[in-house]
């Protein structure tokens, strides 16, 4: 049973590889290297971020949130607008 779970998880994570995901693991990699050869930990938490972003395909436009909603064309045309003066 552990086993087809396993296999099921990998299978899932290493499903679906795009080119921006390879992008970022390969960023990814290289960032936590370097941090790891300079001693950066901001580098390495960035590296990491990456890493993990490519491995869980995880990102803004992955889950389609980055969508702009085209524009209303039914509306009519904008009302005049009255201001008041404040003194």
């Amino acid at each position: 049973m552990v086993g087809v779970k396993r296999q099921t998880i990998m299978r899932s994570l290493l499903a679906n590889f795009s080119l921006m995901r390879l992008l970022r693991l390969v960023i990814g990699v290289i960032g936590a290297g370097q941090a790891y050869l300079t001693h950066d930990w901001l580098l390495g938490v960035a590296g990491l971020f990456l890493i993990g972003m490519a491995v869980f395909n995880l990102g803004c436009c992955g889950i389609g949130t980055c969508g702009i909603s085209p524009k209303n064309k039914a509306a009519g045309p904008a009302e005049a607008v009255e201001f008041e003066e404040v003194k």
